[in-house]
């Protein structure tokens, strides 16, 4: 899967479908959950839209640092 660094020195994994160009719609999961929570809406979910499904720090095979785990650390994530 694709991964990417952002500039709060965290990697986050990813997934995107849908149309490139539509507007875009982020996906964030639960707790103890990751990106993956939402594989089995992806058949029923708009072609329309960029959807872009994100594992935040800490979940999947985002990376898990030893701090930063605020709710402001996983907005400035996003």
């Amino acid at each position: 899967m694709p991964r990417i660094s952002i500039s709060t020195g965290v990697t986050l994994d990813y997934a995107e479908s849908g149309n490139p160009q539509g507007p875009a719609v982020v996906f964030v999961h639960g707790y103890l959950d990751s990106r993956r929570i939402w594989d089995p809406a992806l058949p029923h979910l708009p072609k329309s839209h960029r959807l872009i499904f994100v594992s935040q720090r800490g979940f999947g095979d985002a990376d898990k640092p030893q701090s930063g785990f605020t709710q402001t650390d996983y907005v400035k994530d996003l």
